[in-house]
């Protein structure tokens, strides 16, 4: 394997392990509202249910391809490090992150769809091709998880809550039917945390921002401008933001085609170091 390559891989699949333990299941209630806070609103539970079953719809219902630039900051053991990042989307079956170096040259690309994860590292001249599971990921991180989660996570998608939520002040909290803990903006309906507890008991947070102009009668869904994930365990923090959101009907313009051959090398961890024929 090319000399650098873990080092530099380490760093971008940690996004993809970030974002991929917001997706495991479950965890503790939340209360978003501070001891002996006032309202500063009354909010009718049926109401703030309907707008939030209708922005789901949207995110559900959302087409063709869609695209982002933004920045990413991620925090470990103190360490920050900051990049340019965008990010490309098509219809909850593919992701694609690529991070950008100080030329604004792309260094890295890594696409995630259904049946396969693949990294490729411009730097190394060499691609990297795991199987979409927790098992390909575990191959490919270090750490196992579930690379579907990654989608919902970004696009602030939910699944419907298992039981009549609470509403409390200006939130309504309650458990999703995927065991997720979620709290709903009672004035938008949009989302504002999403809390989770991994296979291996570890507890994560997602915490979502989203722009202060608000169409919410528009076709489109509104889109984060920033997503926080933490983990608790080790206080590990990634941040992300977010501009403009653009929509395509089909796949994004430049988009690179997930079908076709890697130009470089092609190793399978998961088999060991060997390459394509």
């Amino acid at each position: 394997m090319p000399k650098g390559l873990y080092p530099s891989l380490r760093h971008v699949l940690l996004l993809g392990i970030l974002w991929g333990l917001s997706g495991c299941a479950g965890g503790p209630p939340i209360d978003d509202q501070p001891a002996g806070a006032t309202p500063s609103r009354y909010f009718d539970q049926s109401e703030v249910m309907r707008s939030w079953h209708l922005d789901q719809e949207k995110r559900r219902l959302l087409k063709g391809g869609w695209q982002v630039d933004g920045s990413m900051e991620i925090t470990v053991k103190d360490e920050v490090r900051r990049h340019r990042i965008e990010l490309l989307g098509r219809q909850g079956s593919a992701v694609t992150i690529r991070l950008f170096g100080p030329f604004k040259n792309v260094v890295m690309e890594w696409t995630m769809v259904p049946e396969w994860l693949r990294l490729i590292n411009a730097n190394d001249r060499v691609t990297l091709e795991v199987a979409a599971d927790s098992k390909g990921m575990a191959a490919m991180a270090g750490l196992a998880f579930n690379p579907a989660w990654l989608y919902p996570a970004i696009t602030g998608c939910g699944d419907d809550f298992i039981d009549a939520p609470s509403l409390n002040g200006e939130t309504l909290s309650g458990r999703s039917r995927s065991g997720e803990i979620l709290a709903v903006d009672a004035a938008t309906g949009l989302l504002k945390q999403r809390h989770r507890t991994g296979m291996d008991g570890k507890r994560f947070s997602v915490h979502y921002a989203w722009p202060t102009a608000q169409n919410l009668a528009a076709t489109q869904p509104i889109m984060p401008e920033r997503v926080e994930i933490r983990l608790d365990d080790d206080n590990s923090k990634l941040i992300l933001s977010l501009r403009e959101w653009k929509f395509f009907p089909g796949r994004v313009p430049g988009a690179s085609n997930i079908n076709k051959p890697s130009p470089f090398p092609v190793l399978y961890p998961e088999i060991g170091d060997g390459t394509t024929p």
